[in-house]
């Protein structure tokens, strides 16, 4: 009788709001594009303009920003390495946008499409301002807030020295008083983490939480950030 191989564990799915979620927060390459149907974000992609039946954004690096023409141009590089272009069609060009777009920030776009642009580049066109966002702060960073979020133990153990709430090392755990994310066992694990890295961090995950509460699969409504 053969020898039989096991299957590696699948890791289980993640949560729809999660910025690991590929469907919700997909890569440039797995953005829709205005011209092809697709089915995965569109009830019906032959109207124009199509109805979503979810909800999508996403989320990627500003790596330059320029004024060309009157309009802001970004080059924008995703989670996996890609650099596209990002042109705004908005009001204002996206000239009101200029001094926030920082090297090393976040373009963050809901419902965004690949676009093919007249010189033969394919990005993004932002067409609605309420859809877009520019966030200060990196990518790693903001992964690095919804690992916290996600964290399926977060409940359940101090974040700082890793006791376990089971009524025997800790009765109680207390989370932060800003973000409510991260717990702790007592206050000396609390302060060192305040003055480390949770500092910095809790503002980011305050940020992320309009993202994380929300609905993503269920679509009545368009998102906007004007609701922030």
């Amino acid at each position: 009788m053969g020898n039989s191989q096991s299957s590696p564990p699948t890791e289980p799915p993640r949560p729809p709001s999660n910025l690991r979620n590929n469907t919700t927060f997909p890569p440039f390459a797995d953005l829709p594009h205005e011209d092809n149907e697709d089915d995965r974000y569109f009830a019906d992609s032959s109207k124009s303009p199509p109805t979503p039946k979810c909800h999508w954004c996403f989320f990627g690096e500003i790596t330059s920003s320029v004024i060309y023409r009157n309009r802001l141009r970004l080059a924008v590089k995703d989670e996996v390495g890609t650099l596209f272009p990002v042109h705004f069609y908005t009001n204002d060009r996206g000239v009101g946008q200029k001094a926030h777009c920082r090297k090393g920030d976040t373009f963050v776009a809901l419902y965004a499409m690949q676009h093919n642009f007249s010189d033969g580049t394919v990005g993004i066109r932002v067409n609605e301002g309420d859809r877009v966002k520019i966030l200060p702060y990196s990518m790693d960073e903001l992964l690095q807030a919804s690992d916290a979020i996600f964290d399926p133990e977060r409940l359940e153990k101090c974040s700082v020295c890793g006791a376990k709430k089971d009524g025997l090392e800790v009765k109680e755990l207390e989370t932060c008083n800003g973000c409510k994310v991260p717990c702790y066992c007592g206050e000396q694990c609390q302060s060192k983490d305040w003055l480390g890295p949770h500092q910095n961090l809790c503002k980011i995950i305050v940020t992320l939480l309009w993202f994380t509460v929300k609905d993503w699969e269920t679509f009545s409504t368009y998102f906007e950030f004007s609701d922030s």
